[in-house]
């Protein structure tokens, strides 16, 4: 792991510090009247390794610490919106941004939205086991309103913007016009709201850079054992000048007790 943790010094990655956020009045009572509901079963989600309230409490805890530093950052900023991406597949980006979606979530004093960008291998409904009647490109070419794609799936405070499968001109549409658009509406629907975005990775195309002035902050998950040196550097070049709030490392071998998630 020492080679990760020097690559990743190299992006000159500011350190987090724990943050606690009072809570304001009327946010924990938001439902969702206009958001279809699909009922997931908490035993597929906690196989697919998405944080359950039965989850490993050595998990939940390391989900706690991310959510707290990118609180703090996003707090002190006034930020509203986060995308999440890695260098190349198979990292871990869609889990840990389901994961730390669903631990925003768990705080009284948000809401949180999980929108699904990664056109060319869209996977948070594979996760979260569930089949899209409809997807963001829908919203995003005009087929329907934007209320017709959010999902609920029983966790309070997250509503789910998913993908209904890959499609061509997934580059065009993050840099689009309607995209920024419907960032805006998005941001605007409620004071309380956190966007998370599952992008795909930063070497697989130009979405990352090119949406990347969209959003306030982008989130790096690296893996442990996997991630290669090079590919660190390289988008520590392809990403110089925008907002990179963090790296989170994943599949950490040496982390206590074997778990999967390190931060």
């Amino acid at each position: 792991m020492d080679y990760i943790e020097k690559a990743v010094a190299r992006l000159s990655v500011e350190p987090i510090q724990a943050f606690e956020s009072a809570e304001p009045a009327g946010v924990k009572d938001i439902k969702y009247s206009e958001t279809r509901t699909i009922p997931v079963s908490q035993d597929v989600l906690r196989k697919n390794r998405v944080l359950t309230a039965t989850s490993e409490d050595k998990v939940v805890q390391a989900y706690k610490v991310l959510r707290t530093r990118v609180l703090q950052r996003m707090e002190q900023n006034d930020w509203k919106t986060l995308a999440v991406t890695s260098p190349r597949k198979d990292e871990g980006k869609s889990l840990t941004s389901i994961n730390l979606a669903i631990s925003l979530a768990k705080k009284l004093d948000h809401t949180v939205m999980l929108v699904d960008l990664d056109f060319r291998r869209p996977s948070l409904h594979r996760y979260l086991a569930f089949e899209p009647e409809y997807g963001i490109s829908d919203v995003l070419l005009g087929k329907i309103p934007l209320q017709e794609a959010l999902v609920n799936l029983g966790i309070e405070r997250l509503v789910v913007l998913p993908q209904r499968g890959p499609i061509e001109g997934g580059s065009e549409l993050v840099s689009s016009y309607k995209m920024r658009e419907l960032i805006e509406e998005l941001k605007s629907r409620y004071d309380s709201r956190l966007i998370i975005f599952d992008m795909p990775p930063v070497l697989f195309g130009d979405e990352v850079l090119s949406f990347s002035s969209l959003v306030d902050a982008l989130l790096l998950v690296v893996a442990d054992g996997q991630t290669k040196l090079d590919d660190i550097d390289q988008v520590g070049h392809l990403l110089n000048g925008a907002n990179l709030m963090g790296t989170v490392l994943n599949k950490a071998a040496d982390a206590e007790d074997s778990v999967e998630y390190g931060y």
